[in-house]
């Protein structure tokens, strides 16, 4: 059986970034001057724990020459990744009309938010299945197009007692097998994991 490819998403999902440091706490590493890179709690557990069951990809809206230094950064070298895709990648869109980025609120007006999205469908031309696709995003927007593989996960801002990777790991080992990961509902993923 294929392993599930696992795209992640960077920014306020694995790592958070600030243009000033945060109180308290120690960046991970630092990009120019002005860039305050942390890590999320338990990242690299995370990412080794992964590997052995996914396929793993990064995947950000963000701009290529600020997501290559970052996952050389945050990524060790002993993980292979599929491909590293930043915003070239992504496609600019409106969201409709009754879509809205806060809680998924109709919107009641002729407001069209948008947003870059990541279309699946991109990596599926690469041979991939979307039967046996997962994206984690902080996003819910940005894989609008693809919300049976999306996984969302909370919002990281450097938050150290944050335990969202750990869950996630855990809910992620229930998923390895699945030969259809579209099929399975991901929006309430915390409460199917037993703690």
């Amino acid at each position: 059986m294929s392993k599930t490819l696992l795209i992640l998403d960077l920014d306020e999902t694995l790592i958070y970034t600030s243009k000033t440091p945060l109180i308290n706490i120690e960046p991970a590493f630092t990009l120019s001057a002005y860039h305050y890179v942390y890590k999320r709690p338990y990242l690299e557990e995370f990412l080794y724990a992964c590997q052995q069951y996914f396929e793993l990809a990064v995947w950000s809206s963000a701009q290529r020459n600020y997501v290559n230094p970052v996952v050389k950064r945050v990524f060790p070298q002993s993980i292979p990744l599929s491909f590293v895709w930043s915003r070239k990648r992504c496609t600019f869109g409106n969201l409709p009309l009754h879509y809205s980025l806060d809680n998924h609120q109709a919107l009641g007006s002729s407001q069209k938010p948008s947003c870059w999205f990541k279309k699946l469908e991109k990596v599926r031309k690469r041979g991939y299945s979307l039967r046996k696709i997962l994206i984690v995003d902080n996003s819910p927007e940005k894989v609008f197009f693809n919300s049976a593989n999306a996984i969302y996960i909370n919002d990281f801002q450097g938050d150290v007692n944050d335990v969202e990777l750990m869950l996630l790991k855990k809910y992620l080992y229930t998923l390895h097998h699945v030969e259809n990961v579209q099929m399975i509902e991901k929006k309430d993923w915390r409460n199917s994991i037993s703690t």
